[in-house]
């Protein structure tokens, strides 16, 4: 995914992301001050793993949102 799509995708400028398949969590982290958009960011996750429980957004360095599946999906 070239650096333009994930932008457009996500709404936001990100700097990088991963996914614990043993944990069943994503992680995304994006430059200071910006946010992303939460149904793109699950349905990203979705596609790596239909299973993924947890996401959790990073703006700089400080935690952003989680968003946890518990029989569907809420940001904490």
């Amino acid at each position: 995914m070239q650096e333009s799509e994930v932008r457009e995708k996500f709404g936001c400028t990100v700097t990088s992301m991963s996914y614990s398949f043993e944990h069943r969590t994503g992680n995304v982290h994006m430059v200071a001050g910006h946010t992303t958009d939460m149904t793109s960011t699950i349905d990203f996750f979705k596609k790596i793993d239909p299973d993924v429980v947890h996401i959790i957004t990073w703006s700089g360095d400080e935690v952003d949102t989680s968003y946890v599946n518990d029989n569907g999906w809420i940001a904490i």
